[in-house]
C-alpha cells in the first residue's frame, strides 16, 4: 500500500456517469447532459481517500423538510464512517460518523433560501483529526479533535427523494489517496 497526494476533477458533461469510477449502490443515477441526476438513487467512487478537500457543486431542489434523506461527501459503507453533508427530514448538518457509529458528532447549519434549487459549492476540508465544511466558500462549521479519522472513505452521494438532487461536478485537492497493491 502507498500513499500519495492526488487531485481529480469530475466533469459528468465530460465523463458522464462513469461506471470504472462510480458503484450504483441503489438504483442508478443518471446522465442528464452536464450533471449526475440522483433521485430514490446513490453512488460511490471507487478510490479511498485518507484526507483531501472535496468540493461538489450540487443542486439541491428544495429546503430540507420532513422525510428527506441526503448526503455527499466522504463514506465508508461497511463500517458507516463519515465526513460530510447530512439532511435528515427538516435537519441540515454537517456530520462525522467513526466506525460502526460508535460516536456521532454533527453541528446544525441552519439552510439558506439561496441554496434551494441553485447550483451549490458544498466543500469538506477533511484531516486525520478534524473538518471544515463549506458552502460557497464560506466556513459554516468545523469539527475538531476527533482523532479516530483513520479509516480511507469514497466519495458518496445519496438521494433518498423522489425528487432530483444534481451533480454538476466534483473536485478532490491535496488529497491522500490509499493505493492498495502499488
Amino acid at each position: 500500500m502507498t500513499n500519495e497526494r492526488v487531485n481529480l476533477y469530475y466533469d459528468p458533461s465530460r465523463n458522464g456517469y462513469d461506471t470504472t469510477i462510480w458503484k450504483t449502490v441503489d438504483w442508478t443515477p443518471t446522465l442528464s447532459t452536464n450533471k449526475i441526476d440522483i433521485n430514490g438513487a446513490s453512488m460511490i467512487g471507487y478510490d479511498d481517500f485518507m484526507s483531501g478537500d472535496l468540493i461538489m457543486s450540487i443542486n439541491i431542489p428544495a429546503v430540507p423538510t420532513t422525510w428527506d434523506s441526503r448526503f455527499f461527501g466522504f463514506w465508508q459503507i461497511n463500517n458507516g464512517s463519515c465526513v460530510g453533508f447530512d439532511i435528515t427530514d427538516d435537519v441540515f448538518k454537517a456530520k462525522i460518523v467513526d466506525s460502526n457509529w460508535v460516536s456521532i458528532l454533527s453541528d446544525e447549519i441552519t439552510w439558506n433560501s439561496d441554496w434551494t434549487a441553485a447550483n451549490t459549492n458544498f466543500g469538506v476540508n477533511w484531516t486525520w483529526f478534524s473538518a471544515d465544511f463549506y458552502i460557497n466558500d464560506i466556513k459554516v462549521a468545523t469539527i475538531a479533535n476527533v482523532a479516530w479519522l483513520k479509516y480511507p472513505l469514497s466519495m458518496y452521494f445519496k438521494n433518498s427523494n423522489t425528487d432530483v438532487m444534481s451533480v454538476f461536478g466534483i473536485q478532490v485537492k491535496n488529497a491522500s489517496m490509499n493505493r492498495w497493491g502499488v
